[in-house]
């Protein structure tokens, strides 16, 4: 009797480390195909229905993507002379943006595909690309230091310059919480929260070296860094208080992205490490299979079901690698639709079904 009871809770304990196992899993799916070089950045729309790489070929490879996560090719956009490092969404999914080590930012009709604006005031490579929620403006942020307002709904109104001059490299940006402030990462062991008029309001110390990439997480309370000092500190974003450090990373962080349900994060490194995080727990779930060197960015599909991987690799097979994750969800979103006078005529909602599939 005993001998079997030890059997029994032998078969349990063995039966729960592999559901763990395979709850962590992160598949490898398939390459996207297609570049001539290198991808260097990657996105998704902000609701999911689109993907976009861009690369070291000047390109950006727009796909669809279909009813279960699958990315179906849609078209090739050109125009840049040099690597597209940065790609923007606007939340109505009428508009995509890039941004250049060519020093520009080009804007194309998502639906028709033909250019409707470009940028060229800057004089660096631009780093970072979002739009506000209404859909009334596009940031740029650039290593020349200087974050650019943009008409998105009059491009004509951008004849006159509107720009801050931060004074220092910057890497990424994003819209903070606070009315007309951003968050700015730079070379600085230190990143700032900015308003319209560069005065610093808030400022978040613990790195040991320069801060590469940002993410506010989707209820806007905690805010994601990642260092060339290997970590990754999750921030409150009301108080600038650090939360808890995720280590484990043998090189310079280069992105970080929350999930949709705000449990999860995901983050590159450039020896090629791609790691999903357990931010309750504030341990590594899994760290996925790397199809290339150097991971420049990583992007969570919007039900999570997908990751998008833009590292550098070895030709003539140059594209995104794609992952499958036990982590789906089902988000239901409810657009916004500005009109002509940038009133918001509608509101988001977006609601996570905690079942996983």
């Amino acid at each position: 009797m005993i001998k079997n009871t030890f059997l029994l809770v032998t078969l349990l304990i063995v039966s729960v480390f592999k559901l763990n196992a395979q709850d962590t899993a992160v598949n490898f799916s398939q390459n996207l195909t297609g570049h001539n070089a290198a991808v260097e950045s990657v996105t998704y729309s902000k609701d999911g229905k689109y993907l976009a790489t861009g690369s070291w070929d000047n390109t950006v490879r727009l796909y669809t993507v279909d009813t279960n996560g699958y990315p179906k090719y849609l078209r090739t956009i050109s125009g840049h002379f040099g690597a597209v490092t940065a790609i923007a969404f606007n939340f109505q999914n009428t508009l995509i943006a890039t941004g250049s080590k060519d020093f520009t930012v080009r804007v194309y009709d998502l639906v028709k595909g033909n250019l409707v604006y470009a940028a060229r005031e800057n004089k660096e490579t631009i780093s970072s690309l979002v739009f506000d929620q209404e859909g009334k403006f596009l940031f740029s942020s650039s290593y020349d230091g200087t974050i650019r307002a943009y008409d998105a709904l009059v491009f004509e109104n951008n004849r006159t310059e509107k720009a801050i001059n931060y004074g220092n490299r910057i890497n990424d940006i994003v819209l903070s919480s606070a009315k007309g402030s951003f968050i700015v990462a730079s070379n600085k062991t230190s990143f700032e929260q900015i308003n319209g008029n560069k005065q610093v309001t808030k400022t978040f110390v613990g790195h040991n070296a320069g801060v590469n990439s940002l993410d506010l997480s989707p209820n806007k309370k905690m805010i994601a860094s990642g260092s060339d000092d290997k970590q990754i500190i999750l921030w409150d974003v009301a108080t600038a208080k650090e939360i808890k450090r995720l280590k484990g990373h043998g090189w310079k962080v280069t992105s970080v992205q929350f999930s949709n349900d705000g449990k999860y994060l995901l983050s590159t490194c450039n020896n090629g490490e791609i790691k999903l995080w357990n931010i309750d727990e504030g341990k590594c779930m899994t760290n996925i299979q790397p199809m290339g060197t150097n991971a420049r960015q990583a992007a969570f599909s919007f039900d999570q079901s997908q990751i998008a991987v833009a590292s550098i690799q070895s030709g003539p097979m140059y594209g995104v690698s794609m992952y499958i994750t036990p982590i789906k969800v089902k988000p239901v979103i409810k657009k916004i639709y500005p009109s002509k006078e940038g009133k918001v005529n509608g509101t988001e909602k977006t609601t996570i079904d905690k079942k996983k599939k």
